[in-house]
């Protein structure tokens, strides 16, 4: 699909060792490879949505993080020197899946 709309793609593969927070390492990595890919004056966009805004909120509630923790995640950061924007995170996905299926 992106070969045919000319989008540049790449998969990752990562390996995460089983410790307390294999989440958190999970996410780490993630990001740290993704933005081992990209130049500085490119950008690094996630499909994050509503719900996995909410679904960062609650977890970060359940484990008893403290105010700044439940910020949740910001529209925009800066991620080892690499710019990630999250343009949906005001999107719900049932919008997004809408969207997609009118837009084939």
């Amino acid at each position: 699909m992106c070969k045919k709309d000319n989008i540049k793609f790449k998969s990752i593969d990562i390996i995460i060792k089983k410790s307390s927070n294999i989440e958190e390492n999970a996410r780490k990595k993630r990001y740290l490879s993704l933005t081992s890919e990209i130049l500085n004056s490119e950008i690094l966009c996630t499909g994050h949505h509503q719900e996995d805004q909410a679904e960062t909120f609650l977890l970060q509630l359940f484990r008893g993080s403290g105010v700044a923790g439940l910020a949740a995640m910001p529209e925009k950061k800066i991620i080892n020197g690499s710019q990630l924007y999250r343009p949906f995170l005001n999107i719900s996905k049932t919008q997004i899946l809408d969207y997609a299926s009118e837009n084939k």
